[in-house]
């Protein structure tokens, strides 16, 4: 593209920006006065003028976006536009606006928010229902951690949230099973005169036609859980490996110190050199190498 094509389809993005500002104008204009005639009369708060203001700078923002933006055809500085200057009366309107939406007011209309979360714990921080077998909830985690043998907070932090969300994914068939029998009480009359060997057929058909959208929404929810735990045991899997390489270098460089504080004729003490481990560690992993040193050489002479 030479130069003089270049400044021409600069001018033609020009004027077509020109003409959409314009645009802009005109129906900010005819907002403004519809506001005017109608002049929202609100009680202002802390909150709401909060919320006009986060709305003003996002405004501001959408007007003055392509201002000296390079065109990517020339890669030169589209011309300067003024930004548009928010009205008194789209402010007064905007103020209005954020108190349309506020939550639930009320302590019951609170408490019945808070326990939307709790229909099937399946997302959210519950995960021991009113419902659920708290001691059997309990097992489940001491077996969790019998099998993993977390060390640490981290470990212990990702150990739980695995338990958790077996426990979660274990709830799944039976919510799906309550739909069936659900479905069975509500459709029964409607699969009365069939062949009895095809009224459970028909009777769970009916069910799944009726309640899709919540079987749809288990599948999602069990295959959410699946790529979680998938997830979370790598997460685990590499901080145990880093952890169990630290704890052998830590050793190694133990067993060395001991070994020349044992030639001296020298008390060692672990903890006088930062090691958390005891002596008894350490002649383990000296007992273990040395083991694992003679394998090798009857090997190798075998």
């Amino acid at each position: 593209m030479t130069s003089r094509q270049a400044r021409r389809a600069a001018e033609r993005r020009a004027r077509k920006l020109e003409k959409k500002n314009a645009a802009l104008d005109a129906q900010a204009a005819r907002h403004d006065e519809a506001a005017l005639l109608s002049e929202p009369k609100i009680q202002e708060n802390e909150p709401a003028e909060r919320a006009a203001r986060k709305l003003e700078k996002k405004n501001a923002a959408v007007d003055t976006q392509s201002v000296g933006a390079p065109s990517e055809a020339t890669g030169q500085s589209m011309p300067e536009t003024t930004p548009t200057t928010i009205s008194p009366a789209r402010l007064e309107a905007n103020r209005a606006n954020a108190h349309l939406s506020t939550g639930p007011k009320s302590e019951e209309g609170k408490a019945a928010s808070r326990k939307n979360a709790l229909k099937t714990a399946l997302t959210g921080r519950t995960v021991l229902l009113p419902t659920d077998d708290a001691e059997r909830y309990e097992a489940h985690l001491a077996e969790y951690d019998k099998i993993y043998k977390p060390v640490g907070e981290l470990e212990l932090e990702i150990v739980q949230k695995l338990a958790d969300t077996w426990w979660r994914l274990d709830r799944i068939p039976g919510l799906e099973e309550a739909l069936y029998v659900k479905g069975c009480n509500e459709f029964a009359d409607q699969v009365v005169e069939l062949d009895p060997r095809a009224r459970l057929t028909m009777l769970r058909m009916h069910t799944y036609v009726a309640y899709e959208r919540q079987f749809r929404n288990l599948q999602l929810q069990e295959q959410r859980l699946f790529r979680l735990l998938d997830k979370l045991k790598a997460e685990l899997k590499t901080l145990q490996k880093e952890r169990e390489e630290a704890e052998r270098d830590a050793l190694a460089r133990a067993a060395m110190l001991y070994t020349a504080a044992k030639k001296d004729g020298k008390r060692f003490n672990p903890e006088d050199h930062g090691f958390e481990f005891s002596t008894a560690d350490i002649e383990a992993f000296l007992h273990g190498r040395r083991a694992r040193q003679l394998t090798e050489q009857a090997a190798m002479n075998g």
